[in-house]
């Protein structure tokens, strides 16, 4: 086993993990800490191999484990599966060494069951039009590099584009035959999703289109024949605008066809609204002022036609016909968070209304695409819980005062992770029971639910069991079912660029035990705003203290011609703290007087201590700098 360089022992302590009053207790204090290697015994709450992205599959006690390698190895980056078996102690073994599938990878998808399966992923291409010291900086920084990225997935074409691959998969999760290129995405290749259908697969991936001159993302699919041979050509969908993370495929199910459903906003033509009008001037000569030169503005390009208008955040779906092509996408509800789970042929996400409040909820699709059936889960509530403070009404320090004093902390409430979770999975549970793990907006707990399953189920509401706290960040969970015991819980921890795919045991007996609360300010805002103020305008002044205290103490500092304006940015920067302080002690003033602790004038004291006045050096020597600051 081998153990990476960057700090390299991640865990995640779980204080409870239950699904049908069963549980694994941990203190909070007590974390597991193991190699994030490759393990070949993966105990619970331990690290199967630390990931930029991942797909799982279950059947049995088997699980098929394929993801994208981060960290500091020489491999990361190379897309590898892993043959999980798992032991009578609850332990995860390697029941093989993990197989190379291709040297690169940015997305993947695996459909695998007893009989083989199909991986699904996408090769990005080179970065184009790169200078080399652009390129130098990227090889020397990629986990920086690759966080950025991520955190702007629309990015470069360079950074964006990709060959969409696809390889059959043996029972035992070993490559067969040679990968076939399935589509050559030009932009936004970020996404994919895979399915098993009758004897073949059905493909999905999220791409770019050119429409009215400019690039949009868009939803492309395809089948795959047993031998993993494409059928036809890629498959267009209508769906024109920016593309989001969520993208399910659901296979036959009796008399309804192949579904498809995705999140994004859909860009369309409104014909009904009027069109844009030129400006009869330049618009920048009415904030220029004479005899200043005057920027001219370029003449606004547009196409002929309709104004395009795209949606907020919503879920679309579509079926696939006979004939091999896609129907008409249709439109449904708003969507709270880009995240969907996918739970007996039901699809599992969270709407958002007009006042910006969400709801847990659960639908079919029918033949023709559309949402029918919709239960609630989770009832309507914040997106995101409101906190209390001392004063929240606007106006100055010495308005009427609310509350006069801070209350206790909010008492954690586990719903508010189920109604708008950042991430989402479902799996069959135990008999008619259906599993649910949410990650909170936080990415500071992981609440684990159960809800009836079924479309004769009278139940209409989620249980949140118990929840989690990682030791750091997480950003992807997903549970897997596939035998006779509880579901099993992957959760991926670290930042967003990659880290720990950590596997959690859900069983056992015990005591419910929750994960202490998430920290919240529950403080005055403005003070908050004060404070960070005043922080900041210290902290420039004792910066800038390292060079002007030197140079002023020197003996030759009075002749000095850099001197006069060192001193004028000294002041400067004295005079901007004291105007934060000013205000930070009248907020805490006024807060003491409405009977808050009076600690608060203290604090606003100490982070007040202001250097003297700086002046020129004389004869008598240098002048006082503001080594008070530090």
């Amino acid at each position: 086993m081998t153990t990476l360089a960057r700090g390299a022992q991640i865990a995640l302590a779980f204080s409870t993990l239950t699904l049908s009053h069963t549980v694994v207790a941990q203190s909070a204090t007590e974390v597991l800490r193991r190699p994030v290697g490759a393990p070949q015994r993966v105990m619970p709450n331990s690290a199967v191999a630390e990931v930029r992205t991942y797909a799982l599959a279950r059947v049995g006690d088997r699980a098929l484990a394929c993801f994208v390698r981060a960290g500091m190895a020489r491999n990361r980056g190379a897309l590898e599966c892993a043959m999980l078996r798992r032991e009578a102690d609850g332990a995860l073994a390697r029941a093989e060494a993990d197989r190379m599938i291709a040297p690169q990878a940015s997305a993947v998808a695996v459909a695998w069951d007893a009989s083989g399966g199909l991986i699904v992923w996408v090769v990005p291409k080179p970065h184009r039009n790169e200078s080399e010291r652009v390129r130098a900086a990227r090889h020397r920084d990629g986990v920086r590099s690759m966080q950025d990225s991520l955190s702007n997935p629309l990015g470069t074409p360079g950074l964006t584009a990709g060959d969409v691959m696809a390889q059959r998969l043996a029972a035992n999760g070993a490559p067969v035959g040679r990968p076939t290129l399935v589509f050559a995405e030009n932009a936004r290749a970020y996404r994919v999703a895979v399915a098993r259908d009758e004897q073949g697969w059905l493909l999905a991936w999220t791409g770019a289109r050119t429409r009215e001159g400019e690039v949009r993302g868009t939803i492309r699919a395809a089948r795959l024949d047993g031998n993993g041979a494409l059928v036809g050509r890629a498959i267009e969908t209508d769906f024109s605008g920016q593309t989001g993370d969520a993208l399910r495929w659901i296979p036959h199910e009796g008399a309804l066809p192949p579904r498809l459903a995705w999140s994004g906003e859909h860009c369309r033509e409104r014909p009904e609204q009027p069109r844009h009008a030129q400006p009869a001037q330049d618009p920048s000569a009415a904030i220029e002022t004479r005899p200043r030169f005057v920027i001219r503005q370029g003449p606004l390009h547009e196409h002929e036609g309709p104004n395009i208008t795209c949606d907020s955040l919503s879920l679309y779906t579509t079926t696939l016909r006979a004939d091999g092509s896609l129907a008409p996408l249709r439109a449904g509800p708003l969507l709270a968070r880009d995240a969907l789970a996918l739970a007996d042929g039901r699809l599992v996400y969270a709407t958002r209304d007009a006042v910006d409040t969400a709801t847990l909820a659960t639908s079919a699709i029918d033949a023709q695409g559309q949402l029918v059936s919709q239960r609630v889960l989770v009832p309507r509530g914040p997106t995101v819980p409101r906190e209390a403070g001392i004063s929240a009404a606007a106006g100055g320090d010495d308005s009427a005062p609310s509350p006069s004093r801070v209350g206790p902390l909010p008492i954690p409430d586990r719903t508010q992770a189920l109604r708008a979770p950042i991430a989402l999975d479902a799996a069959h549970g135990r008999a008619t029971q259906r599993a649910l793990v949410a990650l909170s907006p936080t990415h500071n707990r992981v609440v684990l639910a159960r809800f009836e399953g079924g479309s004769t189920s009278v139940a209409t509401s989620a249980v949140p069991i118990a929840s989690a706290q990682p030791v750091e960040r997480a950003h992807e969970v997903s549970l897997l079912s596939g035998g006779s015991d509880a579901p099993w819980l992957f959760v991926r921890v670290g930042s967003a660029a990659g880290g720990p795919l950590v596997y959690a045991v859900i069983e056992g007996q015990g005591a419910l035990v929750d994960a202490p609360a998430e920290q919240s300010w529950t403080g005055d805002e403005r003070l908050r705003t004060h404070l960070l103020r005043a922080r900041a305008a210290r902290a420039a002044v004792t910066d800038f203290d390292h060079t002007f205290g030197p140079v002023s103490a020197r003996s030759d500092a009075a002749s000095n011609p850099a001197m006069p304006g060192l001193v004028g940015s000294m002041r400067r920067l004295r005079a901007r703290w004291s105007d934060a302080c000013d205000s930070l002690q009248a907020r805490a003033r006024f807060l003491v007087r409405r009977g808050v602790d009076r600690d608060l004038e203290t604090l606003a004291r100490q982070q007040c201590e202001l250097p003297p006045e700086p002046a020129m050096p004389g004869g008598a020597g240098a002048a006082p700098s503001a080594q008070g600051a530090q």
